[in-house]
């Protein structure tokens, strides 16, 4: 049997077609990566290969003896079969995928003129998971800042890759990140039940979930990390890495997690995969106090202490520009733009360790202290058309068209191409909701709630968004409906009940609208759902005219508001939005010392919006001598 394998050349002519395949799969392994092509042309190659064995094998038992040869019968029929077979197999297993390009080239022209160009995924291989904080397996108490620093360290070390899309509680405006967490009583965001976080990553739209522990060994520490699957489709898989330091724990996880996640092997020609030492930080004590500072402003609103260990940070590692430009962030959002100046330039000068779109925030600040607003707004669009699928970028920018340009088109425009890229951030949908509104479009914000509700039948906010749409249109028996369902679907939320209650002044039924605010008083359980509590109270003295008790109700609204509110926007939010109650009440004389206090407080640019307040009080109490030269200001801000 050997002797005729051999005298037919069988196994040279598999050996050839072996190593010939072998060739064939490294070079798409090449084209792969060279031209940015999904891995699973690799794959397809690999199999189809070995798919197609048996017919070479026949082959060449029928024709590899010398001399000439005649194809027999069986092989006529067999070799079809086996390419049939084989083409039914790839389509089978390769069912589904996409096996074109990773990524497309899209091109931008900057606020400067200038023609940028860079590769951008494709959605279809983007990953996304939300990233929660980690447990200490560890009695040393000096390392339980890593419960927080692990997570900050990882996800920025993750998000150096353009495929993937990390979420942490840590993000949001004004901890709205935290709320979920909040609600359920873990206010500092630790020990979080498994439950709970796959219900935030569910409700937020993130297929994956990131949970970890870590503990010192071997003079390092070990650190591990379960990706979970929010829709159960595949069983938890566990990695883990031991590093000298957290820096070097965190590089290896991330190859790990990334394998986890089938990233394409494409990623690695678009951005290089930099260690946390390189584009962080090298020095843990400076990244601790980062981490501290992060907590500080990101979960317990402590502003002080917050520029104090950025500070601190900064002197550790005088480089470590994502902490210049972060203190920088935080000082003009405080209203202290002449203090955020020398962190912007050390951030600017320490650029290249800055990811990418840390370095778009840099540009919007610089414009932002400068008060080139225009320019704001070009640097978020040329942030979004380089990077059509990151939503920080097209938030931004939405936000930017809406308030800035006060361009509702435009805004709308940009929240479509945000349903486009992620149907799922179904918040994206209540937006473009409001807006219709907005525009008298009421039919086309419902029809948008529908969607919304066919989509999620689980979850409240279709009918609580489409019960305020047809309260604003009028159709009070309408909002009624949708809102009580909204209720009933809800559970720990005090919105759709506040809105009830909002129903109920409108329509005069005062002791209904009193206890839909007792019911929310009940429930309440963060800080946020307090304020919304007694934002509706305020309503409720306003509509009974109530003054005494209003103008307590709003000094407490402020009480509260300032633990999660920037200075900013508490100014703009939990007191200028009541100037006109404060004047009703008599009180002119607070609201002007308050806003004096204001222009001493901040420092420009955002200094000229406390002429804002001013504006609103003369105009309440019909003062036009003062008026006419407030809104020349008003107005030259507004178009700066």
């Amino acid at each position: 049997m050997f002797a005729s394998l051999f005298r037919r050349r069988v196994p040279q002519i598999l050996g050839l077609y072996l190593g010939g395949g072998w060739v064939a799969v490294e070079f798409v392994s090449f084209l792969t990566e060279r031209y940015l092509l999904s891995d699973a042309l690799t794959d397809l190659t690999l199999v189809a290969l070995f798919a197609m064995t048996p017919a070479v094998l026949m082959m060449a038992w029928f024709h590899g003896t010398p001399g000439r040869d005649v194809a027999p019968t069986v092989e006529k029929i067999l070799v079809p079969i086996n390419v049939i077979a084989t083409l039914a197999l790839v389509g089978v297993m390769f069912h589904g995928e996409e096996l074109g390009a990773t990524a497309t080239e899209v091109t931008a022209v900057d606020e400067t003129g200038q023609t940028v160009t860079r590769m951008a995924p494709k959605e279809s291989f983007r990953r996304r998971a939300a990233l929660f904080f980690f447990e200490s397996e560890d009695e040393d108490e000096s390392l339980d800042w890593l419960r927080y620093g692990l997570p900050v360290m990882l996800q920025r070390d993750l998000e150096q890759d353009a495929f993937l899309s990390i979420w942490s509680p840590l993000e949001g405006w004004e901890q709205s990140g935290m709320l979920g967490l909040q609600r359920a009583g873990f206010s500092d965001g630790l020990n979080v039940p498994l439950p709970l976080m796959r219900q935030i990553a569910q409700n937020r739209g993130y297929p994956g979930l990131l949970t970890g522990t870590f503990r010192s060994s071997d003079g390092g520490i070990r650190v591990e990390v379960t990706v979970h699957w929010t829709n159960n489709e595949n069983e938890p898989q566990v990695v883990s890495a031991h590093g000298s330091d957290p820096m070097e724990a965190v590089d290896a996880l991330t190859l790990e997690i990334k394998r986890v996640f089938d990233i394409p092997s494409a990623s690695a020609s678009m951005v290089p995969d930099l260690p946390v030492a390189e584009h962080f930080s090298s020095s843990v004590e400076a990244i601790r106090l980062f981490t501290e500072a992060t907590v500080a402003a990101r979960i317990l609103n402590d502003r002080d202490t917050a520029v104090a260990r950025y500070r601190q940070a900064v002197d550790e590692d005088p480089a470590f520009s994502a902490a210049h430009l972060q203190s920088a962030m935080d000082a003009f959002n405080a209203g202290q733009g002449q203090q955020a100046i020398p962190a912007v330039s050390a951030a600017r000068r320490h650029d290249y360790k800055l990811l990418y779109n840390e370095k778009f925030w840099l540009k919007s600040l610089e414009y932002s202290l400068e008060d080139q607003m225009d320019k704001v707004t070009s640097v978020y669009e040329t942030w979004a058309e380089l990077y059509p699928d990151d939503f920080d970028a097209l938030t931004n920018l939405a936000f930017s068209y809406l308030f800035r340009e006060n361009d509702t088109d435009k805004a709308i425009d940009t929240f479509e191409q945000m349903r486009e890229v992620d149907p799922a951030e179904y918040w994206v949908l209540t937006q473009l909701a409001e807006l219709r509104s907005m525009r008298g479009e009421t039919e086309q914000g419902l029809a948008l709630m529908e969607e919304y509700a066919a989509a999620r039948p689980q979850d409240f906010r279709p009918w609580f968004h489409s019960g305020r749409l047809r309260l604003g249109a009028g159709d009070l028996p309408g909002a009624r409906s949708d809102l009580e369902r909204a209720v009933l679907m809800s559970s720990g939320r005090v919105d759709p009940v506040l809105e009830l209650a909002r129903l109920d002044l409108r329509e005069g039924e005062y002791d209904e609208a009193q206890a839909h605010i007792n019911e929310a008083s009940r429930i309440a359980s963060a800080p946020r759902q307090d304020a919304a509590v007694l934002a509706a109270q305020i309503d409720y003295f306003r509509s009974r005219g109530m003054l005494d008790e209003m103008v307590s109700a709003i000094g407490e609204l402020y009480t509260i508001d300032a633990a999660y509110r920037n200075p900013i926007n508490l100014m703009m939010t939990s007191f200028m939005d009541y100037v006109e109650d404060y004047a009703k009440a008599g009180m002119g004389d607070f609201v002007l010392q308050r806003l004096a206090e204001y222009e001493t407080q901040f420092q420009p640019p955002l200094s000229e919006l406390v002429q804002i307040g001013y504006l609103r009080y003369f105009l309440e109490t019909g003062d036009i001598e003062k008026s006419q030269p407030t809104l020349e200001r008003v107005t030259a801000m507004v178009k700066a």
